[in-house]
């Protein structure tokens, strides 16, 4: 079973997601910021990050560098609610920074599980993990 790290600080919408992956057979780790997030994937091995771009605290282009940065292999996946008001395509960023996918929202839950399946591969949700210490975090 693959480890997933979710970031997002829209508390409703990350448990929401959260419970559909679950559901489908991921185990996720929950992270209501881009700190919180480096935190966790330092102390957990993760084979997918799935992180809001817009953030209060460190944004998902910090998390996206932070974690791309270190020669991690580990695929990313940003969200973006856009950034109209900004004048930036914020999704472009992320992708040009290494997000291998980027889904505006909103989006199903059917469009990001078969994003995470074509950036793990097919199965990924029934492959048992060796990591062991996936866990729940609020």
């Amino acid at each position: 079973m693959a480890t997933l790290l979710l970031t997002d600080n829209e508390t409703s919408f990350r448990q929401a997601l959260a419970k559909r992956l679950e559901e489908a057979g991921y185990e996720v780790l929950q992270a209501g910021g881009g700190q919180e997030a480096l935190d966790l994937y330092r102390r957990h091995r993760v084979e997918a990050v799935i992180t809001a771009v817009l953030m209060p605290d460190r944004d998902g282009i910090e998390v996206i560098q932070e974690i791309l940065g270190r020669g991690q292999a580990t695929p990313v996946l940003a969200m973006s609610g856009g950034c109209a008001l900004c004048g930036l395509d914020i999704g472009k960023l992320a992708q040009r920074i290494g997000a291998r996918r980027v889904l505006e929202k909103p989006f199903t839950a059917d469009v990001l599980l078969q994003a995470l399946e074509d950036i793990l591969g097919p199965g990924s949700r029934g492959i048992p993990s060796s990591r062991g210490e996936a866990r729940h975090a609020a």
